[in-house]
């Protein structure tokens, strides 16, 4: 990679976004302001995944799509079975796929979207300066969550769902994973990042928020793919059409918390047409 220009390549991976419900529209629209590239891994889209992102890439010259071969999935009789013959998961599945965005960069710096987040726009001056420096920073991740109470969008307790606390953003050398706990690599990345004392540098998670049947198709696929199971309190919802985020409390010691609503305009109207109340 030493051949790399200097600038900022964006990416992220994708399968089946809009039959699952995911955002990564709305990233790639994040990343744009402030990413000389924008890669989207497609890992063999059967929706309109692929022809969507294509056809955009006709006209913005910064994105790109470079294609991945996902391993077979379990499928949904396997991860139903409750015996010998269910096939392990495999924690790490995720990590080529991550990684083949990060071998189609260009540019020698790198930040990495998951398909259900959004940059702030907040940030932007901030990733210019570890543009410069090409120090790894820590990003905040806001955890989106609806209220069981009114349908308001508020922020799960740290420490309950995903990760608070995320590097997203580093020399390109350097593999980048996602979420926690980690695989052997992403220490050194993680030993290196820089803290944004100003809390500036944010992506919201909007994962928890997409239809809930796209969300239930998905929590099956993921949870199978890495661990071959499936919540039993997804499977409740399933079952009797409850809402899968009222059979999830959280402890009385974590109750949710507020969340400031910095986000753009595209993420509100995202939010508002899957029936959350977001600002105003």
């Amino acid at each position: 990679m030493s051949d790399l220009l200097p600038g900022l390549s964006g990416y992220i991976p994708i399968k089946n976004n809009f039959e699952l419900d995911y955002c990564a529209q709305l990233g790639v629209r994040s990343l744009l302001p402030v990413c000389d590239e924008v890669i989207v891994v497609d890992a063999g889209s059967t929706d309109k995944t692929l022809a969507f992102f294509e056809e955009w890439a006709q006209w913005e010259p910064k994105l790109r799509i470079v294609h991945y071969d996902l391993p077979r999935l379990p499928t949904p009789d396997e991860v139903e079975r409750d015996d010998l013959t269910r096939p392990p998961g495999n924690p790490v599945m995720l990590i080529p796929w991550l990684n083949a965005g990060r071998a189609a960069c260009r540019f020698n710096t790198q930040i990495t979207l998951d398909a259900d987040e959004t940059l702030a726009p907040i940030g932007a001056e901030v990733i210019k300066q570890a543009i410069a420096d090409r120090a790894p920073r820590w990003f905040r991740r806001i955890n989106l969550w609806p209220s069981w109470v009114d349908d308001s969008i508020m922020e799960a307790p740290h420490g309950t769902v995903c990760g608070e606390r995320v590097v997203r953003m580093g020399p390109t050398a350097y593999p980048m994973h996602s979420d926690e706990p980690c695989p052997e690599g992403e220490p050194e990345i993680r030993r290196l990042a820089v803290n944004d004392d100003g809390d500036r540098l944010k992506i919201y998670h909007l994962g928890f928020l997409r239809d809930k049947q796209a969300f239930l198709r998905k929590s099956r696929i993921v949870q199978g793919m890495i661990h071959n199971t499936f919540d039993p309190r997804l499977r409740e919802s399933e079952r009797t059409g409850r809402e899968w985020y009222k059979l999830s409390p959280f402890p009385e010691n974590r109750p949710l918390l507020g969340v400031a609503y910095d986000w753009p305009d595209y993420v509100n109207e995202w939010i508002k047409e899957r029936g959350w109340k977001a600002r105003p």
